[in-house]
């Protein structure tokens, strides 16, 4: 073989390795900046979710404040005798006697139709349509006020009944009066007879209050 073909030949080869390693190193190339690409995507990515956890914590943690400042005016399960118990002593030393006291079980508290708009009612209906299909485990952790109704009639003097109702404005804890009747107790005045409904209020699970209907 002459010299003129050997270089040829040598030509081709080095042409050909010079094409296959420029190929080779496109490849290289390209999926190094496809997997750069993901790791950029993937790194913001992540930063989104830190942000989000971040966020997350921070109305955790305002949510946890509000609720403890919000329940310092509610009542606690242990605190309803004792409630209970407190207002039958003021009630006996301001000369007014309870003629009867029915509690009944907590309620969730509905928003009254007046204040609702078409927005809110949409909202109304989807939360109790979701509230159908949450887990008992999600109904456990779900909080919301309710109310204890307190059907309470008592008799005495015109102003002990005012100093009586002095006496339940005067409680921290959250508390409305209702559904009052005055009448003449067995028709000797002054000694009167009063019936109200007093409420109560408490922060309950869903699930508290759907055993409370059972």
């Amino acid at each position: 073989m002459d010299q003129k073909k050997i270089s040829q030949i040598t030509i081709s080869v080095c042409v050909a390795a010079v094409i296959a390693i420029g190929y080779w190193t496109f490849l290289n190339v390209t999926e190094l900046l496809k997997v750069r690409n993901q790791w950029i995507t993937k790194s913001h990515e992540l930063m989104k979710v830190k942000h989000d956890i971040a966020e997350i914590e921070r109305l955790m943690s305002f949510y946890n404040k509000e609720k403890a400042e919000f329940q310092k005016y509610l009542f606690q399960e242990k605190d309803i005798p004792g409630f209970l118990d407190g207002l039958s002593g003021f009630a006996q030393s301001a000369g007014i006697n309870i003629v009867d006291m029915k509690t009944s079980k907590f309620q969730a508290v509905k928003v009254p139709e007046a204040l609702e708009d078409s927005q809110s009612e949409l909202a109304r209906r989807k939360m109790t349509q979701n509230a159908n299909e949450l887990t008992k485990e999600e109904m456990s952790r779900m909080l919301t006020l309710a109310a204890m109704p307190i059907t309470i009639k008592i008799s005495g003097p015109y102003e002990s009944i005012v100093n009586f109702y002095r006496h339940l404005e005067g409680f921290k804890q959250l508390i409305s009066i209702g559904n009052i009747d005055i009448a003449a107790a067995n028709n000797s005045y002054p000694t009167l007879q009063c019936d109200f409904t007093l409420k109560i209020y408490s922060l309950k699970t869903l699930e508290e209050l759907q055993n409370n209907r059972q």
